[in-house]
């Protein structure tokens, strides 16, 4: 009976280490897509814009150039990015 116990503590032990990883990686891209959607928008900083208006255009010429970058530490969302919307030719 405690053989069976501790076996059970193990198996949770090791399923609660495995969610855990999970939710790091996962918390780890939101912070990576957080981070590039506010670069990609400092563009329209009205400092940066000297003036001018920044049109959205602009803005999503300068992301897409960003894209590769700013997705190079994470090929599965990378991955995603290119079923959604094309690989770069």
């Amino acid at each position: 009976m405690a053989g069976a116990g501790l076996l059970l503590l193990v198996g949770f032990a090791v399923a609660q280490a495995v969610e855990l990883r999970r939710i790091s990686g996962e918390r780890d891209r939101a912070d990576r897509i957080s981070q590039f959607m506010t670069k990609m928008f400092k563009v329209s900083n009205p400092s940066q814009a000297r003036g001018n208006a920044v049109t959205a255009r602009e803005i999503l010429d300068k992301a897409s150039s960003d894209i590769d970058t700013g997705l190079k530490d994470d090929p599965e969302l990378q991955a995603k990015n290119d079923v959604h919307h094309g690989p770069d030719l």
